[in-house]
């Protein structure tokens, strides 16, 4: 104690001797106050670092060169469920997961000569609980020896995240592989991704494009306009865009876009249809409207010829067919309609002679077409006409009108009378002229039904009204076609 009454430390080393025949102590007293200050805190700094430990939920191992852990913190002895005692002294392989120690004892090895900084390898605690982490590790100083300060991380949640994430892109690749559309994922026009659909629309592998700017490669000028345009509105609904393929050939797609997490990130995925047939059937329709809007001017205004071959547009030939297939049926006749270039339209009945021989030959094809062209020529609307064809077959003609203009004929044939006899000298010369074979060409000829002149003669009454109530019924829908193609028009413009 001081003379004003401080209290002081002090050190005090006390030695006994003799002097002058009296036994005397000799004591020096050293003040320690500044030492009793760094002691003080260097007990409050390890206090400290104990606190801080402790309050980490990481795990903290403190261990020689040898691997012998001399220091755990809390959460080491939590959750591997140590006591204090039990996990100082224990090596640092004891607490790895026994199938992976030659792999920590690799690394331990490499953090020692200074390769190696990490450990991957899960722990294990007391009661076989196996603990995902991964462990840094660092040198240092405790206690003033050198030694290794390693920090463990539990890291199962993320490893459990990363493999849900690995097994969501895999099942997403799969149903992307399997796609019938394009799919491509982005992140402001570089390719991330895309399945294989989608770089053969393009023509391309998929490994060519992927971290290339599709912007700029894959579309044309304009249709990157209208990309912009419609990202900067919201990429609402679906877009028509023009690609280009790797040979440079353009096609039409149809687009949309959705927003996709992939691999920790929100990106953009575009879905994609290649619509190329879509539009040019869409195009082909245009054209056929405005070809038969430009048709039904030329029928209804007598002052414009028709063209040749717009029967088939005109009429409704399917249905034509299968009423002529079950009259047929009913009174095995043949009958037939063509038009004015000599295309056959409907037919059923017609004979071998005819469809095996006859228009199987050019120059037998060509007197058929002719027949049909020239023969019947000149036969009033409602009249029909009987004439020998240059193949020696008989037909029957009437002619079929839509309003005041000749577009077909009906025709009836092929036939003979069955008070006529065939000149077979004639039909064997057309046979060895044409190359046709003798006997089978025969034996058509016989199969060409007889008919009556009577029976013909009434038959072809109820095909010429047949023929007129076609040419009325046609009349009227095209009136009602131009009607409704000229609103559609109108609308579409």
């Amino acid at each position: 104690m001081r003379k004003e009454g401080n209290i002081i430390p002090v050190e005090i080393n006390a030695h006994i001797f003799t002097l002058l025949g009296n036994q005397v102590i000799l004591s020096v007293i050293r003040d320690i106050t500044k030492r009793k200050g760094a002691d003080e805190e260097a007990k409050k700094a390890a206090e400290n670092v104990r606190t801080l430990l402790n309050s980490i939920d990481e795990m903290v191992f403190v261990f020689d060169q040898n691997g012998f852990i001399l220091k755990a913190n809390e959460a080491v002895k939590k959750r591997l469920q140590y006591t204090d005692k039990e996990i100082i002294g224990m090596h640092v392989l004891q607490i790895n997961v026994p199938e992976r120690r030659g792999e920590t004892y690799a690394i331990f090895s490499g953090i020692l000569d200074g390769t190696a900084t990490t450990c991957p390898v899960p722990v294990i605690a007391k009661d076989g609980t196996r603990i995902e982490v991964e462990t840094k590790v660092v040198r240092g100083t405790w206690d003033d020896m050198e030694v290794f300060i390693g920090v463990s991380r539990d890291v199962t949640e993320r490893n459990k995240a990363e493999v849900e994430l690995r097994e969501s892109e895999e099942r997403f690749k799969t149903l992307a592989n399997a796609a019938l559309e394009g799919i491509l994922i982005h992140e402001n026009g570089i390719i991330l991704d895309c399945n294989p659909k989608f770089a053969e629309m393009f023509g391309y592998e998929q490994k060519e494009i992927i971290g290339r700017n599709g912007f700029k490669f894959m579309l044309t000028p304009k249709s990157r306009g209208l990309i912009f345009e419609w990202r900067q509105n919201g990429a609402k609904g679906t877009i028509d865009i023009v690609g280009i393929r790797k040979d440079k050939t353009e096609f039409y797609g149809e687009t949309s876009t959705t927003t996709i997490n992939w691999r920790g990130k929100q990106h953009s995925m575009v879905h994609m249809y290649d619509i190329t047939e879509r539009k040019k059937a869409e195009e082909a329709l245009r054209e056929s409207e405005e070809r038969l809007r430009l048709k039904l001017d030329s029928v209804l205004s007598p002052e414009i010829d028709l063209g040749e071959q717009d029967l088939a547009q005109i009429i409704d030939t399917a249905s034509i067919q299968s009423m002529f297939n079950d009259f047929h049926q009913i009174t095995g006749m043949p009958i037939g309609i063509v038009d004015l270039k000599g295309n056959v339209l409907v037919h059923v009945g017609w004979q071998d002679i005819c469809t095996k021989f006859h228009r199987l030959h050019p120059e037998t094809l060509k007197n058929c077409i002719e027949s049909n062209r020239i023969l019947s020529k000149g036969v009033s609307k409602g009249e029909f006409r009987a004439y020998r064809c240059r193949n020696n077959m008989w037909d029957i003609v009437t002619p079929i009108f839509i309003g005041n203009k000749h577009v077909g004929n009906m025709f009836f044939g092929q036939f003979l009378y069955d008070d006529e006899k065939p000149d077979l000298q004639l039909f064997i010369k057309t046979a060895q002229q044409f190359g046709f074979d003798k006997d089978e060409y025969l034996e058509a000829l016989n199969r060409v039904p007889r008919w009556s002149r009577e029976k013909i003669q009434n038959t072809m009454k109820f095909y010429a009204k047949f023929a007129e109530l076609i040419s009325k019924l046609s009349y009227s829908n095209l009136k009602l076609a131009k009607i409704i193609a000229n609103q559609n028009l109108n609308f579409n413009s």
